[in-house]
């Protein structure tokens, strides 16, 4: 009989234990979601961008803002893409991104995409938030 308490009392200790650990995984979860992040957001960046990095701005520009503002960049690579009448237009891309703090199962950060011309001339811009689940 006494077997049979003990044994009762472990089920009833992992359940509660379960319990805990899920109720503390959802509380964990809000707060990161609530907790304002002093991580810029694509918004955030865009304006930014709009501001300090006027179409034209060089290669060297770029690189210096981002440096200025700690965000992890990568080389430029050369990339095309097709005009109206489909022609091929040879530009050279800058990719930089800001890593965000996990939100639960999922990670997020800012991508953002610099395009230059053949003279290293800013051309166009994207900025976007990526999400990716853990």
């Amino acid at each position: 009989m006494e077997t049979y308490h003990q044994i009762n009392r472990l089920a009833v200790l992992a359940k509660s234990s379960t319990l805990t650990l899920g109720l503390c995984l959802v509380l964990l979860s809000l707060t990161s979601v609530s907790c304002g992040s002093s991580q810029p957001s694509a918004e955030d960046m865009r304006k930014l961008i709009a501001v300090q990095l006027p179409i034209g701005s060089t290669k060297s520009e770029v690189t210096a803002f981002l440096d200025s503002k700690s965000i992890r960049h990568e080389d430029i690579q050369e990339h095309f893409e097709l005009d109206e009448e489909h022609r091929r237009i040879n530009t050279r891309i800058l990719t930089a991104s800001i890593q965000h703090k996990r939100l639960g199962f999922e990670t997020s950060r800012v991508l953002m995409v610099f395009y230059f011309d053949e003279s290293d001339r800013l051309t166009k811009y994207e900025v976007k938030n990526v999400y990716t689940a853990v």
